[in-house]
C-alpha cells in the first residue's frame, strides 16, 4: 500500500479535511510534499547553524537568537505544509462530490 493512503494515528498531517477520506488523505500528502521537503531542510539547516555557533563558541545570547529564529522558521514552514495539504484535501473532497 502506497505511503500517501495509508492512514495511521501517528503518521501523516491531520486536519479535519485530510482525514475525512482516502482520497482526501492522498491529494494533502502530494500536495504538501514539496513544501514539507524545504520544511526538512530548515531544520536541519538551524541545526547546523546551533550545532556550529555551539561548538565554535559563541555567546549564549547569539545561540539562543538562533535558535529562536530557526524555532519560528521551522513553525511557519510546519503550518504553511498543513495549510496546503488542507486546501488540496478540501479540493478533493469537492471534487469527490460532484456527480460523475
Amino acid at each position: 500500500m502506497p505511503a500517501a493512503t495509508w492512514r495511521g494515528g501517528l503518521v501523516g498531517i491531520r486536519t479535519r479535511a485530510t482525514t475525512r477520506s482516502d482520497a482526501a488523505w492522498a491529494a494533502g500528502h502530494r500536495a504538501a510534499e514539496r513544501p514539507a521537503r524545504w520544511c526538512a531542510v530548515v531544520c536541519a539547516v538551524s541545526t547546523v547553524v546551533l550545532l556550529g555557533l555551539a561548538l565554535a563558541g559563541g555567546s549564549e545570547q547569539v545561540v539562543l537568537i538562533a535558535a529562536a529564529v530557526g524555532g519560528l522558521a521551522a513553525v511557519v514552514a510546519l503550518v504553511l505544509v498543513t495549510r496546503r495539504a488542507n486546501a488540496a484535501a478540501v479540493g478533493a473532497e469537492d471534487d469527490s462530490s460532484r456527480p460523475g
